[in-house]
């Protein structure tokens, strides 16, 4: 909650679940509810605006101009006025696109979406799809590269078994491993051989990982990321644990 009534302080305006919002926190802003896809949304502003004092239509000019010569913290700090009065799918849209050019993606969501639910649009539902994907998809770059071998449950002793040559559907067994976890085993030794700079061994667990039927959307996503990244992989420290088989 803090944080959105601070970029009130700050931006004049926030949009906040209802459900997670007090009267108390409110008592010094104007706000009002919306609804979108059967959820309750708080719009807050420290802004009063008055009818009598601004032309509308004069801030709609103003922002699409702003927009236009691609000034978006203008543009959004216009519109954020404007929905005070004017609560169209058009208002929802451009503070939506105006924070997705600002790299703001999540707040970009809340706006797109309730732009999407007051007037049903294929080509906005698409981009609010890619826009979440992309999310998804920055999220797993972050995360891929701080994955290692280390993260799979049970590896010391998998190890110890691999080096005495065991067999991965042994293993499997043994651990009563599913196929979205085989894939993020097959996945860490991607990441290890890729370390050691065996590339041929790397894109062979790679392909077995790829190969597992009922993995995870993050498996997935981890997959073509480590795939990007290989060469990336080369140059960080050696691990430990597949050293010792590798020199055996």
């Amino acid at each position: 909650m803090e944080e959105y009534i601070e970029q009130v302080r700050i931006k004049g305006m926030a949009m906040v679940d209802y459900d997670t919002i007090s009267k108390e926190d409110l008592s010094n802003f104007k706000w009002f509810v919306i609804n979108y896809q059967n959820q309750k949304k708080v719009i807050i502003t420290s802004k009063a605006i008055h009818t009598n004092d601004i032309s509308l239509k004069q801030l709609d000019r103003d922002g699409k101009v702003a927009f236009l010569e691609k000034d978006y913290a203008k543009c959004l700090e216009l519109y954020q006025q404007l929905l005070l009065f004017d609560k169209s799918a058009r208002v929802f849209k451009r503070i939506g696109m105006c924070y997705y050019h600002l790299n703001k993606y999540k707040f970009a969501l809340d706006y797109l979406k309730v732009a999407d639910s007051l007037e049903k649009n294929f080509e906005l539902d698409s981009f609010i799809k890619n826009i979440e994907m992309d999310m998804l998809q920055r999220k797993i770059r972050k995360t891929a590269l701080k994955f290692n071998i280390n993260d799979i449950d049970n590896i010391e002793e998998i190890i110890n078994l691999y080096q005495n040559n065991v067999d991965f559907e042994t293993i499997f067994t043994k651990f009563k491993m599913n196929d979205d976890q085989r894939s993020l085993l097959y996945i860490a030794f991607a990441r290890e051989y890729y370390h050691l700079n065996l590339n041929m061994l790397g894109d062979k667990y790679l392909n077995l990982a790829e190969k597992q039927l009922n993995k995870s959307k993050f498996t997935n996503l981890l997959i073509d990321e480590v795939r990007r990244n290989k060469l990336f992989y080369q140059y960080k420290d050696v691990p430990v644990l597949l050293t010792r088989k590798i020199n055996k």
